[in-house]
C-alpha cells in the first residue's frame, strides 16, 4: 500500500479528492487529511507518507512555504491546484506532479501511475524540490528600478518606492524617505 496525505483546506475538495482515491485507486492509504499548514506539516511529520496530494493556495501560506519547514523531503507531491499557470509551468519542469482543480478522476489515476512509475528512480525528491522553488522562487528577483532622468538612469530599491503617480507623459516615484523621482521620459 501507498500511503498518503490529503491537504486542502476546502472540505468539500478534500472529501472529493479522498472519495476518488479510495474508488479508482486501491493502492493508496489515506492515513491522514489535513486543512492547514500547521495540520499538513503535524501529518506528514507523524505519519511518514509516501505521497502527499497538495494544494498549493492555502489560507495563511502556501504549498512552498509548508514545504520550506521540512529539513528533507523523503516524500512524494502531487500538486492540486486550480490555477496560477506559472506554477504549473514550474512545477513541471521540476518533475513533480500536479493535477487541475476540479480533479478528473482519469488523471488522478494517470497521476498515480506516474507516481508509482517514478518510486524507483535515483533523482531524489530533495533535488526536485529544491529545482521547484528555484523555479518559483528565484533569487534573482528584480530588486532595483532603473528610473530615467535628465543624466541617464536612477536605480532605485523597489523596497523604497511607496508608489507611482502618473500625469500625462510623467511619472512621479514617491519613496520611503519622502523624497519624490520625476521620469523624464514615457516608461510604457
Amino acid at each position: 500500500m501507498i500511503k498518503a496525505v490529503v491537504v486542502d483546506d476546502e472540505l468539500g475538495a478534500r472529501e472529493s479528492l479522498s472519495k476518488m482515491l479510495e474508488k479508482n485507486c486501491k493502492q493508496i492509504e489515506i492515513v491522514a487529511k489535513a486543512d492547514s499548514m500547521l495540520s499538513a506539516f503535524e501529518a506528514i511529520t507523524n505519519k511518514e507518507p509516501d505521497l502527499v496530494f497538495l494544494d498549493i493556495e492555502m489560507p495563511n501560506g502556501n504549498a512552498f512555504d509548508l514545504l520550506e519547514k521540512f529539513k528533507n523531503i523523503n516524500f512524494n507531491i502531487i500538486f492540486t491546484t486550480a490555477y496560477d499557470h506559472y506554477a504549473i509551468k514550474a512545477i513541471k519542469f521540476s518533475a513533480i506532479d500536479y493535477i487541475l482543480k476540479p480533479i478528473d478522476p482519469e488523471e488522478l489515476v494517470q497521476a498515480v501511475k506516474r507516481f508509482e512509475e517514478r518510486i524507483g528512480e535515483k533523482t531524489t525528491l530533495d533535488k526536485q524540490f529544491k529545482t521547484l522553488l528555484s523555479n518559483v522562487r528565484p533569487d534573482n528577483k528584480l530588486k532595483k528600478v532603473g528610473i530615467p532622468d535628465g543624466d541617464g538612469l536612477i536605480f532605485i530599491n523597489l523596497s523604497d518606492i511607496i508608489r507611482c503617480d502618473s500625469d500625462g507623459n510623467y511619472t512621479f516615484f514617491i519613496l520611503t524617505s519622502g523624497k519624490k523621482i520625476i521620469a523624464s521620459r514615457t516608461l510604457g
